[in-house]
């Protein structure tokens, strides 16, 4: 096991060759991200509190009891509105690791800029991510090849937005677990642009930029081997409620 500073090509490599039977077959996305997020977490998780994988999904799309969840969170929200779905979990905590017991996070609904720009981080993903035109239930400008993007808080404590607010506004969750660094890497999939994959890591550790070269590899794979489940529609796995 090794620590995220100490990640190298080859242990990014080894990650990918331990994960890549188990995505290659899976019958969804939500099966594939389960396998992606462990393989790492398992390299990694002296350096983790908590890491989620989520995927955007038209509301209509998504099983009944996560509409119910986003309904509740914004209730001005319609069939075509598109939803951030937690699709795996992995954390410090007993209950980080199982994704129908998110209190707060298993559907998260892009009702409205004004909506998006009232969570920092979740604005600041959008941003950086370049895909603010799912907000208004568009599809994800860009043209149709594979750009895997990334998002990064380099200090969890005291990095801005523009508005002058916490990206991280959950400070007391920073300092109980030590987070120092928050990155996120995913973007949209090719040909089927309003499938945006984000997964976003709390890190124990300060980082900088060099960790997205680092585990960019990965997920140009796992977006290439999963991009069939995301043209057949299969992103929750068949025998889940949630």
């Amino acid at each position: 096991m090794s620590g995220i500073n100490t990640l190298g090509k080859g242990t990014v490599e080894s990650i990918w060759q331990s994960m890549e039977d188990g995505v290659l077959g899976a019958n969804s996305i939500e099966e594939a991200s389960t396998h992606l997020l462990r393989h790492i977490h398992d390299e990694l998780k002296d350096s983790l509190a908590l890491a989620r994988v989520f995927v955007t999904v038209p509301l209509a799309r998504i099983p009944a009891p996560r509409q119910e969840f986003a309904r509740r969170i914004a209730s001005e929200i319609n069939d075509e509105t598109f939803v951030f779905c937690l699709l795996a979990t992995q954390g410090v905590e007993p209950a980080w690791n199982d994704v129908a017991a998110s209190q707060g996070h298993l559907a998260i609904p892009l009702a409205s800029a004004e909506f998006v720009s009232a969570v920092p981080m979740l604005s600041r993903l959008i941003q950086d991510f370049e895909v603010g035109n799912l907000i208004q239930g568009g599809l994800v400008t860009g043209g149709e090849e594979l750009s895997v993007r990334f998002f990064f808080v380099p200090d969890a404590t005291s990095s801005l937005d523009e508005k002058g607010r916490k990206i991280i506004p959950s400070q007391d969750f920073v300092r109980k677990y030590g987070v120092k660094s928050v990155f996120g890497i995913g973007g949209p999939y090719r040909h089927s642009q309003q499938f945006v994959l984000a997964a976003i890591f709390f890190a124990k550790t300060r980082l900088d930029r060099e960790i997205f070269r680092l585990l960019k590899p990965i997920f140009e794979r796992f977006m290439i081997a999963t991009q069939i489940h995301i043209m057949k529609k299969n992103v929750f796995n068949p025998s889940k409620s949630t």
